[in-house]
Order: C-alpha cells, then structure tokens, then sequence
C-alpha cells in the first residue's frame, strides 16, 4: 500500500519546491531461531517459501547459512514423478516381454499338437507322404530319427 502526502513549500528566495512523499508497505515475515547460534529472527515469508519449494539459503543476523540445498516440495514431488514414470515404463516392458514369451509358448504349443496330430494320422514328419504303417517307415527310411518313438524337430 502506498500513501501520499504531498505539501509544497517554498524556500524564499531558493526559488526550490520541496515535496515530501511517505511510503507504507505491509510485509509478511516467518520467524525462526539459528540452530546454529539460537538467536531468534525473520526473514520475508515470500524468501522462505521460495526456498522451500526451489531450493535457496539466507543468512541469521549472525552469518550462519540456512535453507535447502534442493526444494523440499516441488523438487521432491519432481522426483517422485520421475520414479512414478520409470517404475510404469517397467512394468511396460515387463508385461511386453511377458507376453511374447506367451505368444511363443502358444505358438510352439500348437505346432506341436499339429505334427502330433499328423503323426497319428499316418503323416511322416521328415518327408510329409502319407503310410499306412508310419513306425516301418520311420526304421526303415529315416534311422537317424531312431525308433519308432522318433523325436519330431519342431
């Protein structure tokens, strides 16, 4: 708030006005003691909040430093969203991965219950001819797939 009085005079003779002007301003203060020498003082409670939120230091009468290195609220809610973000972007990647090895296990599944499928059909899985008995033909034409319990590269 700023008030005004204005009152002119003269000097006599100096042929100079004099004008006086008077200045009110209502400041906020935050009281606090030093830890480091106890004297009690304040500072603008715009400054302490300031240096809350951001990070900043003053001074007690005396010299010693006080404030934050970093801003206690926004610097930690700042950090607090970053770890919100890169703990999401995990599990992201985690339920990715996951469903991919599903999408494979279902689609090795399904191969497999395919060439079981044809295998009881008569189908040989090493030249894809259809016989009547698939056990002879596997010992006969394709022993390097062993007995007739061969194993079926899927």
């Amino acid at each position: 708030m700023i008030a005004a009085a204005s009152g002119r005079q003269s000097n006599a003779g100096s042929g100079v006005d004099m004008t006086t002007i008077s200045v009110k301003h209502d400041v906020q203060l935050w009281q606090m003691e030093c830890g480091g020498c106890g004297v009690v003082f304040a500072i603008p409670l715009g400054m302490y909040e300031q240096a809350k939120r951001a990070g900043g230091w003053w001074h007690c009468p005396n010299g010693h430093c006080q404030g934050w290195e970093k801003g206690s609220d926004h610097t930690r809610i700042k950090e607090l969203e970053a770890a919100l973000a890169a703990e999401q972007q995990r599990k992201q990647q985690a339920l990715s991965r996951e469903n991919e090895q599903r999408a494979r296990a279902d689609a090795l599944e399904k191969k497999a219950a395919t060439a079981a499928k044809r295998a009881k059909a008569g189908v040989c899985p090493c030249c894809n001819r259809t016989f009547q008995q698939l056990a002879r033909h596997m010992q006969v034409k394709h022993p390097e797939h062993g007995s007739s319990n061969a194993k079926v590269e899927l």
